[in-house]
């Protein structure tokens, strides 16, 4: 699935033509390689950063020293790794689960996400990016202001469900 998520971007997310133009100029002139890998590991030294990668199809790492660095795959897709406070302890508490095919967090399709138990977390939903697994499509500004409508008038049928909601403290 990893593999057939970048190429579905690549062709769903075009970038505008003349964003394509400069680019193209900028890998003619030597200044920007865009390369189809993986990225390992990033580490700042200074105002330099050090990347190790691993080329799509290939079983060796490289690395190299860069003044800048740009990961334009989008957000992580496995939200269980990340080191935002507040996911870390909705995961930590049991109030989401990672989506089993590993792409955002486990929910319904319209939104309401489940715990580590499977069973829906009251008072929690999702939109966008987190909710790839799901739907696949929902990463399009009119797609989440879609999914936000909805959402809306449903908090707007429904407010008493959220008025007791707890939700764990991310500032100590």
């Amino acid at each position: 699935m990893r593999h057939g998520r970048a190429f579905w971007a690549i062709h769903r997310h075009r970038i505008p033509d003349r964003n394509h133009e400069t680019l193209g100029q900028l890998q003619q002139a030597g200044q920007l390689e865009i390369l189809p890998a993986r990225l390992e590991r990033l580490r700042q030294v200074g105002n330099r950063v050090e990347a190790r990668w691993c080329r799509r199809g290939q079983a060796s790492r490289e690395e190299g020293w860069f003044d800048l660095v740009v990961n334009a795959t989008g957000p992580e897709a496995h939200y269980e790794r990340s080191r935002d406070p507040l996911l870390h302890q909705l995961f930590a508490a049991g109030h989401v689960r990672a989506h089993p095919l590993g792409m955002g967090l486990d929910a319904t399709p319209a939104g309401a996400l489940r715990g580590a138990d499977g069973a829906i977390s009251p008072g929690l939903h999702s939109l966008g990016a987190p909710m790839q697994g799901v739907l696949l499509e929902c990463t399009a500004i009119p797609d989440i202001r879609r999914a936000a409508e909805r959402l809306a008038g449903a908090l707007w049928q429904d407010p008493v469900s959220y008025t007791h909601l707890t939700l764990p403290t991310i500032c100590s």
